[in-house]
């Protein structure tokens, strides 16, 4: 229903849960953002910000691969 919500409550797994929570809050993000377009830009931005810099190799390979997928989507 709120889904820039759900965006606030993965962000937040991403800052304060484990590392394979973090793993499964990145994947449910590239999922929100292949659906609702109107939120990619701001799923992007928290990838880029936040899972990159992960010090889980699991999670920073998974928002590369998902970052890949969105800006293959764009072209």
């Amino acid at each position: 229903k709120h889904p820039a919500r759900l965006v606030r409550c993965l962000h937040n797994r991403l800052i304060l849960e484990g590392a394979r929570v973090r793993c499964a809050a990145v994947g449910a993000l590239g999922r929100l953002a292949h659906q609702l377009p109107s939120l990619s830009a701001s799923i992007e931005a928290i990838l880029r910000s936040r899972a990159l810099r992960d010090p889980d190799d699991d999670t920073r390979d998974r928002a590369v691969l998902i970052l890949e997928d969105l800006k293959q989507k764009k072209n």
